[in-house]
C-alpha cells in the first residue's frame, strides 16, 4: 500500500502505454490500461534502451549528449537511445531508436555471420555511424556481448569517417544499474 508507482521497463514501441512487439506476434498490447484496472498504483512503462541510457546519462557527468547501442541477443536487431542536453528523444510514436526499420545493407550470408565476432563487428560498426551521421552524440555506449574491446569499432569507422567526427565510445557490461536508475527517474517524471 506504500507504493505509489510502478516504473517499467520493456523491449519493443512503447507509446502511451501500449506496448508492441511485432517479432513476437505482439501488435498493441494495452499494457498500461490492463495493469492500472488491476492495481492502484500509476503504471509507468518506458522502452528498455531508453531505461537504459536515461540510468546512464545520470551516472555521470562527462557528457551532455550521448546514445546507447543495443543488442541483446546475439545475431538480435537491438535498438538505440538517445539524450540530448538532457533530454530523451523518443521521437513521433516513441519510434526513435527503432534500428530495426533501418534499411542497412550488410555483407553477404549476414544472417549467419552476424552471429559471429566479425558479423557483430560489421553490425556495431553500421550503426554507430549511422548514430553518429545523424545526431552526433559526445559518446555512444555499446552493449553487444561479441564485442571485446570498443577500439575495434572506432578503428571500423574511421574507413568511413574522419576520426574527429568519432564520437568516445563505450563498451559496457552490465545493464541492470543503468536500467534501475532510468526506471526510477522516468518514473519520478510522471509522479
Amino acid at each position: 500500500p506504500d507504493i505509489e508507482l510502478i516504473s517499467l521497463s520493456l523491449p519493443g514501441v512503447v507509446y502511451n502505454g501500449v506496448v508492441t512487439l511485432k517479432k513476437y506476434g505482439l501488435n498493441e498490447c494495452h499494457l498500461q490500461v490492463f495493469l492500472e484496472e488491476k492495481y492502484s498504483q500509476k503504471i509507468v512503462i518506458n522502452n528498455d534502451v531508453n531505461t537504459i541510457v536515461m540510468g546512464y546519462f545520470a551516472s555521470q557527468d562527462d557528457y551532455e549528449s550521448v546514445s546507447f547501442l543495443y543488442q541483446a541477443r546475439i545475431g538480435g536487431t537491438g535498438g538505440v537511445g538517445h539524450i540530448h542536453r538532457g533530454h530523451l528523444i523518443k521521437g513521433r510514436h516513441n519510434v526513435a531508436g527503432e534500428i530495426q526499420y533501418l534499411p542497412i545493407s550488410f555483407s553477404e550470408n549476414y544472417q549467419e555471420i552476424k552471429k559471429t565476432p566479425e558479423g557483430a563487428l560489421e553490425w556495431t560498426m553500421k550503426y554507430c555511424l549511422g548514430i553518429t551521421s545523424m545526431v552526433a552524440p559526445d559518446a555512444i555506449i555499446i552493449y553487444n556481448r561479441l564485442i571485446s574491446k570498443s577500439d575495434d569499432v572506432k578503428k571500423e569507422m574511421e574507413k568511413y569517417m574522419p576520426k574527429s567526427y568519432i564520437p568516445d565510445l563505450i563498451k559496457i557490461e552490465s545493464l541492470k544499474e543503468y536500467m534501475l536508475i532510468g526506471c526510477i527517474l522516468l518514473g519520478l517524471k510522471e509522479m
